[in-house]
């Protein structure tokens, strides 16, 4: 069991709060992980909102949070908790060097390691991918599960997703798996908050204490670690398909602001890309869905909730066509 101490939540990014989340159940904490690179197990701080016993009686998969940045840690997608009016359990984290958990990272992801841009950016990877399986583990998760995903996030749920084999033949398998602005975020150009600054607008105060989160001497600076802007030529996007056709959702912005939104081309290529990589009779079904916040999830938490859940529960009654 987790810690659980009492403390406010900041549901829906200080919006008020919803009356549906005031018994709202959730459980968190910090739990020990070994990864590479560091002399002592790192404590990671993990945050399980729902009801487990209330998830098997309705047949739902529990979600999976991969936060982006990188730097980032899990306050800035609390707007996905509302998923438990469905009764699934939302599963977020604080990776090594954000939020409460431990602020230090592996040398090898510094700059000063001498190590190169794509180097730092697979390793990185992998520590999130390390991360995320020993949660699994803790938390005796068998059978599906649905992955979320947001910004430079996307690059090791990709790949932890291309890694399980297919559903046919395995105890673990993802459901679907959600990329959410797969296209942005480059760290040490573009921040955050400074896609609200930039046009005058309030930055969300669950983004603030995100950012706030990766600041410590150690932590995962933004400028630390990198990740490639654009995610067409990722080998790992072809093998989707390959990993038993797991459905993928699309979200991202397509407001005014372009410089965070997406050309119809782009999301084309991409589209292409993952349904292309499948294997005969395994392609991969795409979802693509436009919102018109600069952060739908954030700047649309209703929205983009519902369309959320109205994807994953698809997914989960294959008999119902999909539109």
């Amino acid at each position: 069991m987790l810690g659980s101490a009492a403390r406010p939540a900041q549901a829906w990014c200080g919006k008020p709060y919803p009356r549906w989340a005031y018994g709202l159940r959730f459980n968190d904490g910090l739990i020990q992980i070994p990864l590479p690179g560091l002399a002592k197990p790192a404590d990671v701080f993990l945050r399980v909102v729902g009801d487990e016993n209330k998830e098997k009686q309705k047949h739902v998969a529990p979600l999976i949070v991969f936060p982006g940045g990188p730097g980032l840690a899990h306050d800035y997608t609390e707007t996905l908790e509302a998923l438990v009016y469905a009764d699934r359990r939302v599963i977020a984290f604080d990776p090594v060097g954000t939020g409460q958990s431990s602020p230090i990272l592996p040398p090898s992801l510094l700059p000063s390691s001498g190590t190169t841009e794509e180097e730092r950016e697979q390793i990185w990877s992998e520590l999130i991918q390390i991360q995320v399986k020993e949660i699994i583990r803790f938390l005796e998760i068998e059978g599906e599960h649905h992955v979320w995903a947001h910004g430079a996030g996307c690059l090791p749920a990709i790949q932890y997703t291309s890694s399980l084999p297919p559903s046919s033949s395995s105890s673990l398998f993802v459901k679907s798996l959600t990329l959410a602005s797969p296209f942005v975020f480059s760290p040490g150009k573009t921040s955050l908050p400074s896609w609200y600054s930039a046009n005058d607008a309030a930055v969300p105060l669950c983004v603030t204490e995100s950012v706030a989160g990766g600041g410590g001497k150690e932590g995962a600076k933004e400028q630390r670690v990198f990740y490639n802007k654009r995610l067409e030529g990722l080998p790992a996007l072809a093998e989707l398909g390959g990993g038993g056709g797991v459905p993928v959702f699309v979200s991202y912005s397509a407001g005014e602001d372009g410089a965070l939104g997406l050309d119809e081309a782009a999301v084309g290529r991409l589209r292409k890309r993952i349904e292309e990589g499948g294997k005969e009779g395994r392609r991969a079904r795409v979802v693509v869905k436009a919102f018109e916040g600069r952060v739908p999830h954030i700047d649309q938490p209703e929205q983009y909730v519902d369309w959320l859940d109205e994807m994953m529960q698809i997914v989960e009654k294959p008999s119902t066509p999909a539109a």
